[in-house]
């Protein structure tokens, strides 16, 4: 008989095998009561690994100590061999059982999720709201803002946008498919709980690649110290997954008791200007005063302040220049209160009146904050207006890894194809976001605005009537430009009027570009200077690479309004 059929009946007839099960089956009964009761029980994770660890160390001891006993009705005694009726306890056969035993409970621990992997790219889903209360929902987006946040600030992790996540809000989609979407190596999942002043947070972290749950926790503070309760679990999760909090982290969100009114009222605003409507901004403001008129130390509020006065302008008709000034002002008072926010850096860097002062604070909150997607974005849009496409290109595409459902993104990657020149790359990426992302009213706009630069008139015109009877205004202007290019003026004025009549202060804009094309350049420069004078700027640095710009900017008239605006890179 050979070796092996030899040494397999050996292992029988000791019960090895026999024990092996045995034992097996009482650690999988152990491991789900502790993974049923142990959360419940508020019993910490580090117990719960412990516990596996000494399963795990026990399965090769079990089986050595089978092979050389056995249990009779005389008690506990050696096995003897086979062959000799002598006790088997050869050297050799037992050095083979422990290291098959060994071997097997590896392979089993390694199956079994016991290895964690390394995790370097996570994502937050939606919290859950726990109170049964929609109205409560505000809350809850402003406890998921947070630990985002304060994740954020892990070395060497990428957390994927608050926008992609809450992409995921009421999904079928099962956890392991929403994390090879966003190409992350973990999940985290919780729930918010508030009762009066008192908040509690359930949250668990799920390993990927093979798929196992690795750590749950509850948390309860008081709302006053929100903040500590936040840095708690990033703490925490990031000891699980072997990541230190980094040079910022502990710094990254407010140290200082939180006034409970004020943090309401501030995550109500937030609420409100995540939606990205006008009257939605207008509302945020308001919140975000009333946050401030409860604690104006709330530098959360004043961040959230210079966001809303920031855009503000683009959502509402606001003068730009205002809007820019009470940025900037709201902006920097954040950061004196708080030095170590991020989005306030961002937000100046969007509304500096130069591009070194830009360049300064986008940099700044890339040091604190590496994972906020919309410093990427920003970042790129002061690059691609100062000519810096590689270096606009990389930063775009750095925000779509952290936001990959971001539309504006997206366009933004679309559009810089035409700042290169490209147009059928143009028209190709447009083409292919509109597969990708359905019919949205903007991706079929880049289309027909790709069709038009191309000069295919009838194709441009037919999607853009279609936009027209939809009541997507931007329409007005490409419908403007095709009649112009097809020599019927008189409709495309009345076009360009319809588009321009609610956008007083970017009107100048627009009709200079539309001059620059039908080659009307005195009326065209005349439109550009009052554009900028009554508009910030730093603004006019993009139109020097728009493809319809180029009439003006290749006139020496374009530099010498740059100049008589104190415009510089």
């Amino acid at each position: 008989m050979s070796p092996f059929p030899s040494f397999i009946a050996e292992l029988r007839r000791r019960r090895v095998f026999r024990v092996a099960a045995f034992y097996g089956g009482i650690a999988f009964v152990i491991v789900q009561i502790i993974d049923g009761t142990f959360e419940v029980m508020g019993i910490p994770a580090w117990v719960s690994r412990l516990v596996i660890v000494f399963l795990a160390i026990g399965f090769p001891v079990a089986m050595g100590l089978a092979w050389v006993f056995d249990i009779t009705p005389e008690g506990i005694v050696r096995t003897e061999g086979s062959s000799t009726g002598k006790p088997g306890t050869s050297n050799r056969a037992l050095i083979a059982v422990t290291i098959a035993a060994i071997a097997f409970g590896i392979w089993g621990w390694m199956q079994g999720g016991g290895s964690t992997g390394q995790i370097r790219s996570i994502v937050v889903l939606p919290l859950e709201n726990q109170m049964g209360d929609p109205e409560q929902d505000y809350f809850v987006d402003g406890m998921h803002d947070l630990l985002i946040t304060e994740l954020s600030r892990l070395d060497g992790l990428r957390v994927i946008s608050r926008n992609s996540a809450v992409y995921y809000r009421g999904s079928a989609k099962r956890t392991d498919e929403i994390a090879a979407e966003l190409k992350v190596d973990a999940i985290v999942e919780g729930s918010v709980f508030r009762d009066g002043n008192r908040v509690r947070i359930n949250a668990q972290l799920i390993g990927m690649h093979p798929e196992r749950h690795l750590w749950a926790e509850v948390y309860e503070r008081d709302l006053t110290d929100i903040f500590a309760l936040q840095h708690d679990i990033a703490r925490t999760i990031a000891a699980e997954i072997g990541l230190s909090l980094g040079a910022s982290a502990t710094e990254s969100l407010p140290s200082k008791s939180v006034n409970p009114s004020s943090f309401d009222a501030y995550a109500r605003g937030r609420q409100a200007w995540q939606k990205r409507t006008g009257p939605d901004i207008l509302e945020s403001i308001d919140f975000f005063h009333r946050a401030l008129e409860f604690d104006s130390t709330n530098a959360l509020a004043w961040s959230g302040m210079a966001d809303a006065y920031a855009i503000a302008p683009v959502y509402t008709g606001w003068p730009v220049d205002s809007g820019s000034t009470l940025a900037r002002k709201a902006g920097l008072k954040a950061l004196e209160l708080e030095p170590n926010l991020a989005q306030p850096h961002a937000t100046l860097g969007l509304r500096a009146t130069t591009f070194v002062a830009a360049k300064y604070h986008f940099e700044q909150a890339l040091v604190l904050d590496p994972n906020y997607a919309t410093t990427y974005h920003w970042y790129g849009m002061a690059l691609r207006n100062v000519g810096d496409l590689e270096q606009a290109a990389h930063m775009f595409d750095q925000a779509a890894g952290l936001d990959p459902h971001s539309l504006p993104i997206r366009w933004n990657q679309i559009i810089l194809h035409a700042y290169r020149g490209s147009i059928e790359a143009f028209a190709a990426a447009a083409q292919q976001a509109e597969a990708d992302q359905g019919p949205h009213p903007y991706n079929r706009y880049l289309v027909a605005d790709a069709f038009l630069l191309q000069g295919k008139l009838d194709s441009a015109i037919n999607i853009l009537t279609i936009l027209e009877q939809e009541d997507f205004r931007r329409a007005h202007w490409l419908l403007a430009l095709a009649y112009a290019e097809l020599g019927q003026e008189p409709r495309a004025i009345e076009y360009l009027q319809m588009f321009t009549q609610n956008i007083p202060l970017l009107r100048p804009r627009f009709y200079a570009l539309y001059y620059g094309q039908v080659g009307a350049l005195e009326q065209a420069f005349d439109s550009l200077d009052a554009y900028m004078r009554l508009n910030d700027p730093m603004l006019a640095l993009g139109l020097r690479l728009v493809p319809r710009a180029a009439p003006l900017a290749q006139d020496p008239r374009f530099d010498a309004l740059l100049e008589k605006y104190g415009v510089v890179n």
